[in-house]
């Protein structure tokens, strides 16, 4: 299958790629984006179904290209930073890989983007084991089914850190975020960012005990610039470390706001 003039395309037809993860998927996705062009379609989706596709190259997708994920459907970024400036499909799945210095960034217009599209899990029915006063990993382990503690700090920062330059959500699900490691709020101009959950009942996040990181901070913005008005909203978050903070931002965060949250556990070391 050679490129099309369809507005539907894909991306595992194309002539060149390889589903597997292995060869570069961006000289294929370029061609396909050159006959559109051509063509004068100003609306086209680009569907990335079972498979793990392989970005190598530095690229820019344009605005009127949206991609359409499917669970199974995975971008690999390998050492490579892939700027989508068009809206994106996706889902309580994972969708991106990174590898090295890899990542994807949307420089659009503002989008709601999903921890678990970079690998977060949120934990189910483990209520009862949060709430538990004598609450430690141990007693955790037995409600996760594969015997892993799986933690999603890392899958909350790469959200964070590819909302687009206009703003975002990064919309946090039911259940339960386990962080071992810090979620930074991005560094750019202007960037309206809202954390949010379902509510401050149905959405957790909480640091395990023996843990000492920050669980969100801010880092500087360039210079003359701003993180305008971070938003946390809707969640329950708990520090149960010997050490770190809860929130961290630096003077370049203006007026950030917290808005129905609740927040618990907090160590001497670790308040904040």
């Amino acid at each position: 299958y050679r490129a099309g003039l369809g507005a539907d395309v894909n991306l595992g037809s194309l002539r060149g790629v390889d589903s597997t993860g292995f060869r570069d998927v961006i000289p294929s996705i370029k061609e396909q984006v050159d006959v559109w062009q051509m063509a004068g379609v100003s609306c086209a989706r680009l569907k990335i179904t079972n498979g793990r596709y392989r970005i190598k190259t530095e690229f820019i997708i344009p605005s009127f290209v949206e991609l359409d994920f499917s669970p199974g459907g995975i971008l690999v970024l390998d050492n490579v930073t892939l700027t989508h400036r068009g809206p994106a499909k996706m889902g309580l799945y994972p969708s991106f890989e990174y590898i090295d210095s890899g990542k994807i960034y949307f420089d659009g217009s503002p989008q709601t983007l999903y921890p678990e599209s970079w690998g977060a899990i949120a934990y189910q029915n483990v209520g009862a084991i949060v709430n538990d006063p004598t609450f430690t990993q141990s007693s955790f382990l037995p409600a996760i089914e594969d015997g892993i503690l799986k933690e999603s700090g890392l899958a909350i920062h790469r959200a964070l850190q590819a909302v687009p330059g206009r703003g975002g959500i990064v919309q946090l699900s039911d259940g339960l975020y386990l962080t071992t490691t810090t979620a930074s709020l991005p560094a750019h101009f202007g960037r309206m960012i809202t954390i949010r959950g379902t509510g401050y009942d149905s959405t957790h996040i909480l640091a395990p005990p023996g843990t000492t990181h920050t669980m969100f901070n801010s880092v500087t913005a360039p210079t003359g610039g701003w993180l305008f008005h971070p938003t946390l909203e809707n969640f329950r978050i708990a520090h149960y470390g010997s050490a770190g903070d809860v929130f961290a931002f630096t003077e370049g965060s203006q007026r950030p706001t917290f808005e129905r949250l609740y927040i618990e556990r907090i160590s001497d070391a670790g308040s904040g």
